[in-house]
């Protein structure tokens, strides 16, 4: 197994949650319906937005630069399993891309505390 990207990213919560209170179409033009409907299950909404934020953002990171400019936010999708863990689904568009790229697994791990959310991702082949 080799590693093809590596992002990591930070958000801070606050930020986040003036954002989403200051521009209507943030939601809908960055989450995806099932991101939107799982987020604002829970107390603080603004929370998991920033998890699911950093993890787009650490996403876009990794991904090899010709890709990049290809993909735009809703070709990724953030999922929680039943067990709590975190994953990555791609659009079949950034699926086909990540194969040409020789991606075969990613990796996710989100948090959130303090006030800050924080996301890392591994590309692997």
């Amino acid at each position: 197994m080799s590693i093809i990207g590596v992002g990591i990213d930070m958000v801070n919560i606050g930020k986040m949650r003036a954002e989403i209170a200051n521009n209507p179409n943030f939601i809908k033009d960055v989450f995806t319906a099932a991101e939107g409907e799982s987020c604002e299950a829970y107390f603080d909404p603004s929370e998991r937005y920033s998890s699911r934020f950093a993890a787009k953002e650490s996403f876009y990171k990794g991904l090899p630069q010709w890709i990049q400019n290809k993909v735009g936010w809703l070709d990724v999708e953030i999922r929680v399993e039943s067990n709590g863990k975190p994953e990555i689904v791609p659009s079949e568009k950034c699926n086909s891309l990540l194969k040409q790229s020789g991606v075969k697994k990613i990796f996710l791990s989100i948090a959130h505390e303090s006030g800050l959310a924080i996301a890392y991702v591994i590309l692997s082949g």
